[in-house]
C-alpha cells in the first residue's frame, strides 16, 4: 500500500516540528545550566565546583536518552508512532515546566538541585523517545519502505 506525496509531508512535518520543540527546550536547559543554575541552585559551593554540578546535571539528561529510546520504542510498536510521540512532547513538557518552578537554593535548599536534576532526567527520556519515535515514524511512511505497516497515518 502506498502513502502519498501530501500525507508523506504531513508525517515529515509532524516529526520535524515534534523533535525540534523537543531540542528547543534541551537546548535552553544547557543555556540555563551555564549561566543561571550555578548561582540559583549551587550558591553554597564555590563558583567552578557550582558550574559543574549543573554541567552534570544537565548531562543527565543526555545520558538517559537511550533509556527513553528504548521504552518509547517499545510502546510505539504497540500502540503506535503518533500516539507515543504526543505523550514524549508531554513528558518533555512536564520536564520543563517542573525546572521552570523548581524554587532556589534560598527558598529549599539543596532540594532544589535534586528536583532540576530530577526533571533533566524525565525531559531526556521524552526527548529520547521523541526522536527514535519520530526516524522510525518517517521511515515507516516512505515509499517503498520494507518497514511500512499500514497504510494509514498513525
Amino acid at each position: 500500500m502506498s502513502i502519498g506525496t501530501r500525507d508523506l509531508a504531513k508525517v515529515a512535518f509532524i516529526a520535524v516540528f515534534g523533535t525540534t520543540i523537543e531540542y528547543y527546550d534541551f537546548i535552553l536547559a544547557g543555556l540555563a545550566a551555564a549561566l543561571i543554575w550555578p548561582t540559583v541552585y549551587y550558591p553554597q559551593v564555590p563558583p567552578s565546583l557550582a558550574l559543574f554540578f549543573s554541567i552534570v546535571t544537565f548531562a543527565l539528561g543526555i545520558a538517559v536518552r537511550p533509556i527513553g529510546a528504548f521504552m518509547f520504542g517499545h510502546f510505539g510498536d504497540r500502540l503506535g508512532r503518533k500516539f507515543v510521540m504526543i505523550w514524549t512532547l508531554i513528558i518533555m513538557g512536564v520536564g520543563t515546566l517542573g525546572i521552570i518552578l523548581t524554587p532556589g537554593y534560598t527558598s529549599i535548599g539543596i532540594l532544589g538541585g535534586i528536583l532540576i536534576a530530577i526533571f533533566r532526567i524525565v525531559q531526556g527520556i521524552g526527548i529520547g523517545g521523541q526522536w527514535g519515535g519520530a526516524a522510525v515514524w518517517v521511515i515507516e511512511h516512505a515509499k517503498n519502505s520494507k518497514r511500512r505497516l499500514s497504510g494509514r497515518i498513525s
